[in-house]
């Protein structure tokens, strides 16, 4: 990739140009899935808006025929208490029973399936002496009535007066014997049209369709099908099941316009393009600044060595000059080497640096060899002159026994035989990965790189780059898990859970950068932000005059080590006119293993006003002597103790620790509770308080204050 300026020709290197590559890749993936979202937005929020007019109209429906099964159960009413008197009047009460819907066109009675009574006026002549049983296209319906001696619903047919509509038919047992039918038809444009009447305006907006199994015709209307058949034409974007007797009917509903498509997307596509391409080009430009400053730079001041970037394009173009010849890289990672740094001082740690760098020069004569961070240096160089793992850590040792600083330990990771295609950073990348997964093993100071170890370290410093600016833009959200008085089962406090939400929706499991934010610090300014973020919630329901709970929050190892963790707790709680009370301290059972000076932090903080939980009671081996060392206010059953309620051996143990804790004016909290059995069975040993799933899960921070105010 190659630009002129002030006629000087400047070429990118090859590690810039991979990364422009992995850059414009990744903004080109952004940028379909954006579109991918966008598109599947607008079709959700299409078929959410869709689904509701077809509810209503499903509603409609289902009103409108349980209104016509109650005509004919009011009809069934009056043939058998009010024969003669219901026969002379048939006329003038099914006047007044068709007042009661706008869809019913017709009414009949059938003794025997045989009509006598017929209404209105007008289809008497063509209706009386017409028997239900014996039709071809109504029989069926009539004889199913009859043996089941339940209402069915016959149709679409088409009517005698040549319109669509549907047949409601009540049987008449006496003595349980077949004895008539009370029959109401419903003429299909009424009944469309009291549906659509009963709507807004979304009339216009929509296309809906009436469909059922096996069904033989189809009609329409302005509005679309009144009927088809399901197994031939069905939207399936918007499908709503509404059971008739004996019948099942779906209706589906469109919009008259169509669904959104791919076309419609263009303008945003046309915007995204224009996006990506401008990213490139300021990312371009940035890049032939750099390339211009990086060729001032070649050799590390301190070390001789070359620096990093002179590394990487010496070695780039070692690899592309020499296709058939196999290379090797070997990283040496110093272990804490800031820890060296600040007990011997500087001058004696920039020794060793200059040293090992001498040393590696000695031990690889034929690589090339640069300084690939402030602690670490690597090394490439042809796989022949690989010596046996055995003989070279027995150089190294040589290396470290003569090194001007004692008592120090190198980590070195190896990458045999490297695949030419790859970029040399990546490749420098594996060697360093593969150093990594050997950090704090101190038997073990040599590791090949493979395919877990760089899968593993990727993911982590993924993770780790992204904290800062996920913490800048709260991506880090406070959840809630409510805590129950177990005798009242009323909510008396709550746990703040920490959850990683990226603006794209995707969750990232606490199990998964909480344990790694401990071993790398950032845990420190998590724990603050947890905390900061409980007070601010507890304060403005203050000043809202609303109901708080103590909300009880995690600290880790880390934290407590971490020198002004007291002061500025008590400098958050002072800032937001709170008092501890209501924001306790949880801290897991191990803390216990770090004796006095855990013993001292945790009086000071009881000194302070903070009430102090042990967490995950339990799980450790100092369970019940940690009881008598540290000042616990409440302990907390870890789930695993109450997961084996119902063993006995499990139950002496509840019962002997709550009687303990008990005992030591500590009140007890049980995790994890998730049935009725656990809940009786704690209440029986008169724990004091219940957290887990059988009252509540955890709660975003909107959804728990809800739930506070309709539980207090």
């Amino acid at each position: 990739m190659i630009f002129r300026k002030k006629n000087t020709r400047i070429s990118l290197s090859p590690a810039q140009k991979s990364i422009l590559s992995v850059i414009m890749l990744i903004c080109i993936i952004v940028q379909i899935f954006s579109l991918s979202l966008i598109y599947k937005s607008r079709r959700q929020a299409q078929e959410d808006t869709a689904r509701i007019y077809g509810e209503s109209l499903a509603s409609g429906i289902t009103v409108i025929v349980n209104s016509s099964l109650y005509i004919t159960q009011s009809m069934k009413s009056l043939y058998l208490n009010y024969r003669d008197n219901f026969l002379t009047n048939f006329d003038m009460i099914c006047i007044d029973l068709s007042k009661s819907s706008d869809s019913i066109s017709e009414f009949f009675l059938a003794p025997m399936g045989t009509i006598t009574h017929a209404w209105p006026e007008e289809i008497k002549e063509s209706t009386i002496g017409f028997n239900m049983i014996n039709d071809t296209e109504q029989g069926e319906k009539a004889i199913k009535a009859i043996n089941t001696g339940k209402i069915t619903v016959a149709g679409p047919h088409i009517l005698k007066n040549g319109k669509p509509g549907f047949i409601i038919r009540n049987p008449i047992f006496k003595d349980d014997k077949f004895d008539a039918f009370t029959t109401v038809v419903l003429d299909w444009e009424r009944f469309v049209n009291q549906i659509i009447n009963q709507l807004d305006t979304s009339s216009e907006e929509y296309n809906f369709g009436v469909w059922k199994t096996n069904n033989n015709h189809t009609y329409t209307n302005e509005h679309g099908f009144i009927f088809a058949d399901t197994t031939k034409d069905v939207s399936r974007s918007v499908k709503i099941k509404i059971k008739v007797p004996n019948d099942v009917w779906y209706l589906s509903v469109e919009p008259v316009e169509g669904w959104v498509t791919v076309q419609d997307l263009i303008p945003d596509i046309l915007i995204s393009i224009a996006i990506v391409l401008t990213v490139f080009l300021l990312l371009f430009k940035r890049m032939q600044e750099t390339s211009r400053k990086l060729h001032l730079f070649e050799y590390d001041q301190l070390t001789g060595v070359l620096n990093r970037q002179a590394f990487f394009d010496k070695a780039s173009k070692l690899l592309k000059n020499n296709p058939d010849k196999s290379f090797d890289v070997l990283l040496g990672d110093i272990e804490n080497f800031k820890f060296l740094n600040s007990i011997y001082g500087t001058t004696e740690a920039d020794n060793l640096l200059k040293y090992l760098a001498i040393e590696y020069k000695k031990l690889e004569p034929y690589g090339i060899i640069g300084r690939y961070g402030g602690d670490s240096f690597i090394v490439l160089f042809p796989t022949s002159r690989r010596s046996a793992e055995n003989e070279f850590l027995d150089q190294i040792k040589g290396i470290i026994s003569h090194a001007p600083i004692q008592n120090f330990n190198i980590n070195f990771g190896f990458y045999g035989n490297i695949d030419h295609s790859t970029s040399i950073n990546i490749i420098c990348d594996r060697a360093l990965f593969a150093a990594k997964s050997i950090k704090h093993n101190y038997d073990v100071h040599f590791a090949n790189y493979d395919g877990t170890v760089s899968k593993v370290h990727i993911r982590e410093q993924f993770l780790e780059a992204s904290f800062p600016k996920a913490l800048e833009n709260d991506e880090f959200k406070v959840w809630y898990q409510p805590k129950f008085s177990a005798k009242e089962e009323k909510i008396v406090g709550a746990e703040a859970l920490v959850r990683w939400i990226q603006p794209n929706g995707t969750i990232i499991s606490p199990g998964e950068f909480i344990s790694l934010f401990e071993k790398d610090g950032l845990i420190v300014k998590l724990d603050e932000y947890v905390f900061t973020t409980v007070c601010q919630h507890i304060r403005k329901r203050l000043n809202e005059g609303k109901s708080i709970v103590p909300v009880s929050i995690n600290v880790s190892r880390a934290s407590l080590h971490h020198s002004g963790l007291i002061q500025r707790y008590k400098n958050i709680i002072k800032d937001k006119s709170i008092i501890p009370d209501y924001v306790p301290l949880e801290l897991t059972e191990s803390f216990a293993d770090n004796g006095l000076k855990i013993k001292e932090l945790t009086e000071t903080l009881k000194k302070e006003g903070f009430k102090i939980h042990m967490d995950d009671f339990g799980t450790g081996l100092s369970s019940l002597s940690c009881l008598n060392i540290l000042p616990f206010d409440v302990i907390k059953l870890d789930k695993s103790l109450i997961d084996y309620i119902g063993n006995e051996g499990g139950d002496e143990i509840l019962r002997h620790t709550i009687e303990i804790a008990h005992f030591k004016k500590m009140n007890v909290v049980a995790e994890g509770v998730e049935t009725k059995e656990q809940l009786d069975f704690l209440k029986k040993l008169n724990c004091d308080a219940i957290q887990g799933y059988y009252f509540s899960k955890p709660r975003s921070d909107e959804d728990f204050f809800a739930y506070l105010d309709k539980m207090i």
